[in-house]
């Protein structure tokens, strides 16, 4: 959970865009680096990122600051 407020507005994370099975190597097609431009929460507790650049929210626990 202490992660989840680390993340915020303005800050610059890698993200995980596409998962990869136990298979295969992750590669730079599975990851996005942005800046967040908005954090919305669609439930309590249940935590977006929308990055500059992507059009699609990404899961927080996804992301990780760089």
């Amino acid at each position: 959970m202490s992660k989840i407020t680390k993340v915020k507005k303005g800050d610059y994370v890698q993200v995980v865009v596409s998962v990869w099975s136990e298979n295969e190597l992750p590669s730079v097609k599975n990851f996005y680096s942005g800046k967040v431009t908005e954090v919305v929460e669609r439930a309590k507790h249940c935590f977006y990122v929308k990055l500059e650049g992507l059009d699609r929210l990404i899961p927080i626990d996804r992301a990780r600051t760089v």
